[in-house]
């Protein structure tokens, strides 16, 4: 066994240094902004179906499934080709359920300037942001609310940028809660760009504070944060080729707790990750990863990656976390900006020497219907 686990791990060695894919492609997740071009007024619908069945066996996270509906319906106004506004609401359903989980306004003001944009209100989060699993868990647009404050975004031929605020819980006077805030940084910067290869730097931060001064409760504050940052290659091959795309990317991970008060067993921690991806014309993509975790916690970052029991898991249990994922996904346009998408996710947990997995089966529907146009 020692010796498998040695030549597995040389192996993910020599993958990330040469040719892999960063992480699982959740682009079909992800809306279109609606053209000033095309339209002034517009009405939007963005509906996720989602079915995910996890059968894990595991102290850290037990099994679970996830089966339901997410549903943004909005109206929006071009007041020119750089500003627009959307209001709307949004509604969660969870199947077995006779009554709506999340039912929640929506409101955004959408500034753009070039490569340079400003949004005010609901923003673009979850999957959105492109964090590392570790730090952000795929779940979260499953099972929380749509993050609502300010983000700067700023798309580039050098380097990508996404900061971000989340005001997650506002208290008023002598209120018996406190406030909490959640926000981060995702940096990726190219040092090379070229057409048929990229390599690039990526950097990421986030934050987690529970705090505030004007209410009454003795709860703890809490001042959390993680920090990932590597190095991803991206290799394209040929359109004709049976991997059409090739990449890489290796991360370093840490965690920190600067809350003063000690509420978890640990108070800082690392990660190694490391990810060797192929995508197909045909046959979809296929993700191999590795993660090597020591005391590590991230505020809604990915289950299976902490350190500590999450909610579905054994109460105060910890674990340095050791495993192998290997991760296949499948993405079906089934009308335009709209898939069905497919996903098989086994994974091996080298410390426990036992294999679990999950399956699932998203439907991602996006019509935007212009009403009166420019």
């Amino acid at each position: 066994m020692k010796y498998i686990k040695s030549l597995i791990f040389l192996l993910f060695l020599v993958f990330a240094f040469q040719k892999g894919y960063c992480q699982i492609d959740n682009n079909a997740f992800l809306r279109n902004e609606p053209d000033s071009v095309v339209s002034k007024t517009y009405l939007e619908i963005n509906a996720t179906g989602y079915f995910k069945n996890n059968e894990y066996f595991n102290d850290i996270a037990e099994g679970y499934t996830l089966f339901g509906y997410n549903l943004f319906l909005k109206g929006g106004y071009h007041f020119n080709e750089n500003l627009n506004f959307e209001a709307g609401g949004f509604f969660r359903w969870d199947f077995g359920n006779d009554e709506f989980r999340t039912i929640l306004p929506y409101l955004r003001i959408n500034y753009q300037s070039g490569k340079n944009r400003v949004i005010f209100g609901n923003i673009n989060g979850w999957l959105a942001h492109d964090y590392i699993e570790p730090l952000y868990e795929f779940e979260n647009f499953m099972t929380n609310d749509s993050e609502l404050g300010i983000q700067y975004l700023r798309k580039g031929n050098w380097y990508d940028l996404d900061v971000w605020v989340d005001w997650q819980n506002m208290i008023y006077p002598l209120d018996s809660a406190k406030e909490e805030i959640a926000g981060g940084l995702v940096f990726d910067g190219r040092l090379i760009n070229r057409n048929r290869f990229q390599l690039s730097i990526p950097l990421q931060f986030k934050v987690y504070h529970r705090g505030g001064q004007i209410d009454i409760s003795n709860a703890s504050l809490i001042t959390r944060t993680n920090i990932a940052f590597g190095l991803k290659t991206k290799w394209l091959i040929s359109e004709a080729a049976v991997f059409k795309e090739i990449e890489t990317s290796v991360y370093y991970t840490t965690f920190n707790d600067n809350s003063g008060t000690e509420l978890l067993p640990f108070n800082s921690g690392s990660g190694l990750l490391l990810n060797a991806s192929f995508k197909s014309n045909n046959f979809g993509q296929f993700l191999l990863s590795y993660w090597k975790g020591n005391k590590f916690y991230s505020y809604q970052g990915g289950r299976l990656y902490q350190s500590l029991a999450t909610e579905y898991g054994t109460p105060g249990y910890t674990e340095d976390r050791n495993i192998i994922f290997l991760r296949y996904g499948y993405d079906l346009k089934i009308a335009n900006n709209s898939y069905l998408t497919l996903r098989g996710e086994p994974f091996y947990d080298l410390n426990n020497e036992s294999i679990e997995y999950s399956f699932a089966m998203y439907f991602n529907l996006n019509l935007n219907y212009p009403i009166t146009k420019n």
